[in-house]
C-alpha cells in the first residue's frame, strides 16, 4: 500500500437494505475507507444496517461472515434476509415466540388477534428487552436500529412500516409464523379457554347477559370475551394474515392453523365454542362453514362504537368491568388497557 493513499472496498448492498443508510450513501454501491483491521461486520454497521437485517455476505463471490476482515479494494455484497427467515424453536414449539418495544402496542394486539405468543410492556427500557429476549428465547420486533446492533440480543428484527397493517403484513411476510387465530387475550396474551355463562354474568351489562349465550375468558388476567356485533374488521385482519401466510409457505396447504385444539382434547374447534349454544347440536355447531369469530370483551365501550371506524387506533376489547376490577385491583385492570 502506498503511503498516503487510501485503502478502500466497496460494498454493494440489496435494495432492500437502502432504507438503513444515510440518505447522502443511499446507492446500491458504496466505496468507503477501510482500515486494514475492521471486520466485515463492523464495517456494515457503520453505513447504517443493523447486522440482524443483513442476509447472506460474500466477498468476490465467495461466501464471508460478519467476522471476516476484507482486504484493500475487496467488492462485498449484502443480501437481505431470506424471507420466510426461519427461527430456532424449542421442542414442542410450532412457531416463535415474540417481544415487541415500547412503540408497537397496536402491533402485539394484532399479533395477539392471530395467537401469537406476543409479549408486551409499554414500560420497558432497551437493556430489560433484550434480557427478557434471550430468557424467553423470544424474536425482537423493533424500529429502534441502535436496539438491534446490542451485541447481547440473540435474535432480533426490523419492522418496517408506519402503519399497523403494513408493520403485520412485515411480520407475516419475514417469519410466516403458523396461525390460531382468536385464541389469546389481547390484553395480557393469555390463552383464552371458554367459560359457562354462569361463571361470567355478574361481569356483563344486561343487554349482553340477554344477547349472548357463549363466551370465553383469558386463563391468566380474566378478562370475558364474546362473539361481538361490530368485528367485521378484525375478521379481515385475520382473513388476510392467513391468507398471507399461505402464500409466503407456498404450499397451498389447507391444515387448519387451530390444530392445537385436538392436542388440548377439544372435540371442536376454536370458532365453534364461540357459537351461540342455541345454535349447537349434540356438542357441534350447526353451521358446517366457518363461524362468525367476532368477539367483544366484557366491559364499558359503547355497544354501537364501530370498530371499522375505530380502524384499530384504540384497543378493539374494552377495559374489564368494575367488579372485576374491584377484585383483581387497579394494577390487573390498567394492564388489561395497556400498550
Amino acid at each position: 500500500m502506498l503511503i498516503g493513499v487510501e485503502s478502500e472496498i466497496t460494498i454493494r448492498v440489496a435494495d432492500e437494505l437502502l432504507m438503513f443508510l444515510p440518505a447522502t450513501r443511499r446507492d446500491t454501491a458504496n466505496r468507503v475507507p477501510y482500515d486494514g483491521t475492521s471486520t466485515l461486520g463492523h464495517i456494515v454497521e457503520s453505513l447504517g444496517v443493523p447486522l440482524p437485517e443483513a442476509g447472506p455476505m460474500s466477498i468476490g463471490g465467495e461466501p464471508a461472515g460478519p467476522s471476516t476482515r476484507p482486504d484493500d479494494g475487496d467488492e462485498v455484497r449484502v443480501a437481505a434476509v431470506p424471507r420466510p427467515q426461519p427461527v430456532p424453536l424449542e421442542p414442542g414449539q410450532d412457531a416463535p415466540r415474540f417481544l415487541l418495544d415500547v412503540h408497537l402496542g397496536t402491533l402485539a394486539r394484532r399479533m395477539r388477534l392471530l395467537g401469537l405468543d406476543t409479549a408486551y410492556h409499554n414500560d420497558m427500557d432497551d437493556p430489560a428487552l433484550v434480557a427478557q429476549a434471550n430468557a424467553e428465547r423470544r424474536v425482537l420486533l423493533t424500529q429502534d436500529r441502535g436496539l438491534l446492533r446490542r451485541r447481547a440480543l440473540w435474535f432480533g428484527a426490523y419492522v418496517r412500516g408506519s402503519r399497523p397493517d403494513d408493520q403485520l403484513r412485515d411480520l407475516l411476510d419475514r417469519f410466516a409464523p403458523v396461525l390460531r387465530p382468536w385464541t389469546r387475550c389481547t390484553a395480557c396474551n393469555g390463552e383464552l379457554v371458554p367459560v359457562d355463562k354462569q361463571e361470567v354474568e355478574h361481569d356483563l351489562e344486561a343487554g349482553t347477559r340477554r344477547s349472548y349465550d357463549a363466551y370465553g375468558r383469558c386463563a391468566d388476567c380474566g378478562q370475558v370475551y364474546w362473539r361481538g356485533a361490530h368485528g367485521d374488521h378484525l375478521e379481515e385482519i385475520v382473513r388476510e394474515a392467513t391468507e398471507l401466510v399461505e402464500a409466503v409457505r407456498g404450499n397451498g396447504r389447507t391444515e387448519p392453523r387451530c390444530r392445537r385444539d385436538e392436542e388440548r382434547g377439544w372435540s371442536t374447534s376454536i370458532s365453534s365454542w364461540w357459537e351461540p349454544r342455541s345454535s349447537r347440536t349434540d356438542g357441534c355447531s350447526a353451521r358446517s362453514g366457518p363461524s362468525r369469530r367476532t368477539w367483544r370483551a366484557a366491559g364499558n365501550c359503547r355497544v354501537g362504537r364501530s370498530i371499522r371506524a375505530s380502524r384499530m387506533r384504540t384497543p378493539w376489547y374494552a377495559s374489564a368491568t368494575r367488579n372485576w376490577r374491584s377484585r383483581c385491583g387497579s394494577a390487573a385492570g390498567s394492564a388489561a388497557t395497556g400498550g
